[in-house]
């Protein structure tokens, strides 16, 4: 599954610190920022769906 989000994350060492903390809690995912779209784009791939 991926999931994509809008975020308000304008700076990489800001970006990596979320990474960080989102591979804590999800640690087979891979997980990602496109600080260049307008969206500045936060994907999140994992094969494992919670519900």
């Amino acid at each position: 599954m991926i999931e994509v989000f809008k975020t308000n994350i304008t700076d990489k060492t800001r970006a990596k610190s979320v990474r960080k903390e989102f591979l804590v809690r999800l640690p087979k995912s891979y997980i990602n920022f496109d600080l260049e779209d307008c969206d500045r784009i936060l994907r999140i791939e994992n094969c494992t769906v919670h519900t």
